[in-house]
């Protein structure tokens, strides 16, 4: 229903603003009124968690009827509207609007760590750009299969859905209860592009779930979000042999992901030859993007020192 949703929002260009229920009610509420949000979607699961809401729009699109039918008991006060009673032989599809590059195509909050949770304006031109980016990157193939392991205020979870769509792939979300342990969905699945934050793989070392050769299929793990270290190249590149391992970098600012190394392809250098321990690099920016290292007075750091790291694109 997420993914749905998702696409029904891009299909009528319009924007998105993602919510988690795990959020306090009041993040939540500053993020819709922030943004000026004029209709939430709900998923049955969230039902609970909405009515509690202070909503600054009354228009709310359900999943089903059955919780349409509690949330207009509960708000009478709100429009909900429900997709499970739509029509499909009568629904008509509206006009779409003109497509429009500058428009946003999603806000995502930042996590308000060091203050008031700030919204990250992206628009349609600036991730379409990036998504071309990624496809000629990485060269996805109509039988790949690829995981979708993050929630959908993470930015990277559009990227998961539009590759797998886009190349003709097929797309499985991990299920919340096997998250930091998805080696039996991946298995089951016969997943071949797997997408993940590093400190999966040294979770699921370190319960015995990894074993040499189990995941034969994969064929590219990308890893984001976390420093990823050699120590887990080795742990995976054992469990994967045949899947290349790539780090990536990038904040929600420039658009998901600015940079990526090839830490291993095993068609070219063997795992034995990799460092054991330490810190694999950020790697190269993609075209049209830079970053560089400087001081305080904002001078490029020789190589080796220390500094804050800078990024354009």
């Amino acid at each position: 229903a997420v993914e749905c949703a998702l696409l029904s929002c891009l299909y009528a260009r319009t924007t998105y603003v993602p919510l988690n229920p795990r959020f306090p009610h009041q993040r939540c509420e500053h993020m819709m009124a922030d943004a000026k949000v004029q209709a939430m979607v709900l998923c049955p699961e969230c039902l609970d968690y909405a009515l509690e809401l202070e909503l600054p729009s009354s228009v709310v699109v359900v999943t089903d009827e059955v919780c349409a039918q509690r949330l207009r008991a509960a708000r009478p006060t709100w429009q909900v509207l429900s997709i499970g009673s739509f029509d499909d032989e009568v629904a008509a599809c509206p006009a779409l609007p003109q497509y429009d590059a500058t428009k946003p195509i999603y806000i995502i909050y930042t996590s308000g760590t060091t203050g008031e949770a700030k919204g990250v304006v992206i628009s349609y031109r600036a991730f379409t750009l990036y998504l071309l980016k990624v496809l000629r990157r990485y060269q996805f193939r109509a039988g790949d299969v690829f995981s979708q392991m993050f929630e959908i205020t993470f930015d990277l979870s559009l990227q998961d859905l539009l590759s797998a769509l886009l190349s003709g792939g097929t797309l499985v979300p991990i299920p919340k209860n096997v998250l930091f342990a998805p080696i039996l969905a991946l298995e089951r699945f016969g997943i071949t592009i797997f997408h993940s934050v590093p400190s999966v793989v040294g979770y699921m070392d370190k319960i015995g779930l990894l074993q040499p050769s189990s995941l034969p299929q994969v064929r590219l793990s990308l890893f984001v979000g976390e420093p990823l270290w050699y120590e887990q190249v080795q742990q995976w590149g054992r469990t994967c042999p045949n899947s290349r391992i790539i780090n990536t970098y990038g904040p929600t600012e420039t658009t998901v992901i600015i940079a990526t190394h090839q830490v291993l392809d095993p068609e070219v250098t063997a795992l034995s030859s990799l460092p054991q321990h330490g810190r694999v690099p950020l790697g190269d920016t993609l075209a049209g993007a830079a970053y560089s290292i400087r001081d305080e007075a904002q001078q490029v750091v020789p190589d080796g020192a220390q500094g804050e790291i800078y990024l354009s694109g």
